[in-house]
């Protein structure tokens, strides 16, 4: 369906497009008759204004971007819920994109979005983000950003994440409370903080304990399931097995199962394992996945508030960070 813009109505009133957006805009230099001639046509032709041009004309676009490694994780899913649940009401509107954890796309992404001159991002890092120069352009465009789970100690921006620390040494905690001795993690890279601070929660849990941290039981991989079901198949073939596997993530640990089911190991008999995440998938396996929740809607809901802070009051009001913690739940699986 066509939209009447400002051309068709000059165009039906032999007057230029000028007069009248001036008429629309109860311009002081347009004489009361010919707004109302305006005025009457626009009504005539249905005319209503583009949003977006009057938001320009305040500076202001009303759109606020999120940007997440992956649309299919349930984790990032609850955490758009949480967004789109904080912005209901307000006349912001929410646009989703995903970078696949490729940071060419993360970059295209967001240069995408400075040419949309869009209000604010809500971004968490690609797995495969290494260099942060556009998130620095972002910052010198003095643009509102929100860093959200996997965030970065190299960008001073507002940000809220997990206390991974705390969540992973509670999970290795929990293995070695239940009698496992020789507990691997497939951490995921290392170039991303929630990987580094799951990995040195872990590492301290056995510490404490008095085991020993082995290198060969510390393996690196990707957030996806078909990877960490190859990692975890070496892990598993080891000439001396681990007894538990902690997994960065639930999907880490999905692909741990598959691995051992295809090794035909029994879990938790033969191999006990433990996720981060409590994605909704968790409780249905079988044997029902234990793991770390995070509080993922709330995280989205909180990123959305953040971002409002920094739109209402200037991005050089200071940074803040917020903090949430975790949950173990405890299943079947170790």
């Amino acid at each position: 369906m066509k939209h009447t813009t400002i051309k068709d109505i000059a165009r039906a009133l032999g007057i230029s497009k000028s007069t009248v957006s001036r008429a629309l805009r109860d311009h002081y230099d347009i004489n009361p008759e010919t707004r109302k001639l305006v005025l009457d046509m626009a009504a005539k032709m249905n005319y209503s204004p583009s949003a977006q041009a009057i938001a320009f004309q305040h500076g202001q676009t009303k759109t606020i971007a999120v940007i997440v490694p992956e649309i299919d994780n349930p984790f990032f899913s609850n955490c758009i819920n949480g967004v789109e649940n904080a912005a209901a009401g307000t006349d912001y509107l929410i646009i989703i994109n995903q970078t696949r954890n490729i940071e060419r796309v993360e970059v295209e992404t967001i240069n995408r979005l400075i040419s949309m001159r869009v209000d604010g991002v809500i971004m968490s890092l690609a797995s495969g983000t290494v260099n942060l120069n556009h998130i620095k352009r972002l910052q010198n465009l003095e643009m509102p950003l929100v860093l959200f789970d996997r965030v970065t100690d190299r960008i001073d921006c507002h940000k809220i994440f997990n206390d991974d620390f705390e969540g992973a040494y509670k999970a290795t905690q929990y293995l070695i409370s239940k009698g496992y001795q020789n507990i691997a993690h497939l951490c995921g890279f290392k170039n991303l903080h929630i990987s580094r601070e799951r990995l040195a929660g872990y590492e301290k849990a056995l510490m404490d304990a008095g085991l020993k941290v082995k290198p060969e039981n510390i393996i690196e991989t990707d957030f996806k399931i078909r990877e960490a079901k190859i990692h975890a198949k070496k892990l598993l073939q080891q000439p001396i097995r681990p007894d538990a596997i902690f997994g960065v993530s639930d999907h880490v640990a999905l692909g741990c199962i598959l691995a051992a089911r295809e090794l035909n190991l029994k879990i938790p008999d033969d191999i006990a394992v433990i996720g981060f995440s409590d994605l909704t998938y968790a409780e249905i396996l079988n044997p029902p996945l234990t793991t770390i929740q995070q509080p993922s809607f709330e995280m989205g809901k909180l990123s959305f508030e953040m971002i409002m802070e920094q739109i209402e009051q200037g991005t050089q009001k200071g940074t803040r960070s917020v903090c949430l913690k975790t949950k173990l739940i405890e299943r079947g699986s170790a």
